[in-house]
């Protein structure tokens, strides 16, 4: 595909970009996220990353997942609503965020201006190729 020839070429030319492990409290999240974890041990989790619990507070916040526009600010609440899927998503969307552009694919874009419901759609393994 033109996504892996491109992304192939930026690993390739760019010696500061390179396939990177993915942060430790993502890697256990995602780990967590494959079978019937806990809320408690999620959030638990998930607070050991200010970055990530960001990420995921603005992703509950938004419109698809909050309709009524009032606030959540608690990570457990947070983890509630978005559920497996919409964890799943946000954790994706937030380490694929960290990568430089000339390496994300043109399709997903990262985090960049999508709607939570497309960053679920183009999560890897599910239509971002």
């Amino acid at each position: 595909s033109p996504d892996v020839a491109l992304l192939m070429r930026a690993l390739r030319d760019d010696p500061t970009t390179g396939i990177r492990q993915l942060p430790v409290a993502a890697q256990r999240a995602l780990a967590l996220l494959h079978g019937e974890a806990p809320t408690n041990v999620l959030v638990a989790l998930l607070e050991q990353d200010p970055a990530m619990t960001q990420t995921l507070l603005r992703r509950v916040n938004s419109v698809y997942y909050n309709p009524t526009g009032a606030r959540i600010r608690s990570l457990k609440n947070a983890v509630t609503r978005l559920g497996p899927v919409g964890i799943r998503g946000g954790v994706w969307g937030h380490v694929l965020c960290g990568l430089p552009a000339s390496v994300r694919c043109a399709r997903c874009r990262g985090c960049g201006g999508q709607t939570p419901q497309e960053e679920d759609d183009n999560m890897p393994g599910r239509g971002c190729s």
